[in-house]
């Protein structure tokens, strides 16, 4: 797992790359993901790693929050939208540096789980990556 890690900590270091150098305007340039800008993206992705720690540190704190999530989406909210709001007080290199302390609390938090743990996720319950049959 602590490989796993690594290597999800080198592609977020290599997003904060690409972003660190972006002024305002950058951070609103549309990509060609449904135009999401590049601060929808990361705030995206920092919503989601903000969501898995929850889950990998409580279950019912993570299922207080999918509910409250659900309960959105299901409104007719966006998911991009509901990350938009979330973080609307932090700009994009705000953004980032929170990101940067979500994702590496994630990875924290996932190596030092039990191999054989489960996490609670939107679908069904998840397990830690399995690589050449045995669990990480």
């Amino acid at each position: 797992m602590q490989a796993l890690c690594e290597d999800f900590l080198a592609e977020c270091g290599a997003l904060r790359t690409l972003t660190a150098p972006l002024d305002a305007a950058g951070w609103r340039t549309p990509t060609t993901f449904f135009e999401w800008s590049v601060y929808d993206e990361v705030a995206h992705l920092c919503l989601f790693d903000e969501v898995a720690v929850m889950a990998a540190r409580s279950r019912a704190e993570f299922d207080a929050e999918k509910a409250s999530m659900d309960a959105t989406l299901a409104a007719g909210t966006a998911i991009s939208e509901v990350a938009r709001r979330r973080y609307a007080h932090l700009d994009g290199p705000a953004l980032a540096a929170f990101w940067s302390t979500c994702h590496r609390t994630l990875a924290e938090q996932l190596c030092a789980l039990d191999p054989k743990s489960r996490l609670p996720w939107f679908g069904p319950d998840m397990r830690r990556a399995v690589t050449n049959e045995r669990a990480l």
